[in-house]
């Protein structure tokens, strides 16, 4: 595994690529509309990332950085679900999404997770400038899966 992700922006797409090990096959795992964690569940690592409307991930409210619920957990089965934790819970995967849980009642937990910052030095974007962190994506429409809509693009498999 990379020690230094390899980091690729799409300015175009305002996506960002994370791999942690370029060119290796993995299982996608919708953690949220925006976010994309690709995973070799065999060997139970992480893969990479893949950050979409990254703009509106990195940009910080008048309250410090945005949380956003991983709502996909919901969807998978225990199992993975566990999985899936114990990967964004660990190296390398830590340095980049902090995990925390938003407890509305006693009864009711719901994972959620912010990015992390660059360091600008590490983060390009494909023209070799610095994307706009402070520029406001637009929210996808309603029921707009980010995933699926890559997928069309062609772009399922774009290495992270």
């Amino acid at each position: 595994m990379m020690t230094n992700p390899s980091l690729n922006y799409d300015e175009t797409s305002d996506t960002l690529y994370v791999s942690f090990e370029p060119g290796k096959k993995a299982t996608g795992i919708e953690l949220n509309d925006h976010m994309l964690l690709r995973i070799d569940k065999e060997r139970r690592r992480a893969i990479g990332l893949t950050f979409f409307d990254y703009s509106l991930l990195a940009q910080r409210s008048d309250m410090g950085p945005r949380s956003f619920p991983l709502t996909g957990l919901s969807e998978l089965s225990q199992e993975l679900r566990e999985l899936v934790l114990e990967i964004l819970l660990a190296p390398p995967v830590d340095t980049i999404l902090l995990v925390s849980a938003y407890t509305p009642s006693a009864a009711e937990t719901i994972p959620i997770t912010l990015l992390q910052p660059f360091r600008e030095t590490r983060l390009r974007s494909e023209e070799g400038r610095h994307p706009d962190r402070n520029r406001l994506a637009p929210a996808p429409e309603a029921g707009f899966s980010r995933r699926k809509h890559h997928a069309e693009r062609g772009n399922e498999d774009s290495p992270l």
